[in-house]
């Protein structure tokens, strides 16, 4: 089951968050910020997976300009790295897309529903 996902600038400020269960937010955004010492030992690319915690598995992907874009599903889930990394790729083709519009002025947050449409899609491909 998909847990969250989340968009993190250069910097470390969030961009955007999205996740499962309100009761769960301030869970998950602590996991989004744990993931970033994780990410900063990582290179460019599909990261894989940065950290497991309270049975959550957290992966990231970083682009060439910084940002972090981590996803998180439940630690039974059984996923195999191809999936995981589809997932990311497709996150991370929705992030340039908001990157790219001329009204989008980073670091602002992004508010974009063709981007929010992106991402229900990868959460109900893993629930």
């Amino acid at each position: 089951m998909a847990e969250f996902v989340a968009v993190i600038s250069k910097s470390g400020e969030p961009l955007y968050f999205h996740s499962s269960s309100d009761t769960k937010r301030v869970r998950h955004e602590f996991l989004a910020l744990m993931a970033l010492d994780a990410f900063e030992a990582r290179d460019y690319g599909d990261c894989g997976l940065l950290l497991v915690h309270s049975n959550i598995a957290v992966y990231g992907f970083k682009t060439h300009t910084g940002v972090k874009i981590a996803f998180a599903i439940d630690a039974s889930t059984i996923a195999s790295p191809s999936d995981v990394s589809k997932s990311l790729k497709i996150l991370n083709r929705a992030y340039s897309g908001v990157s790219c519009n001329p009204f989008y002025v980073p670091p602002d947050k992004i508010h974009s529903a063709k981007f929010q449409g992106v991402v229900d899609s990868v959460m109900n491909y893993w629930n």
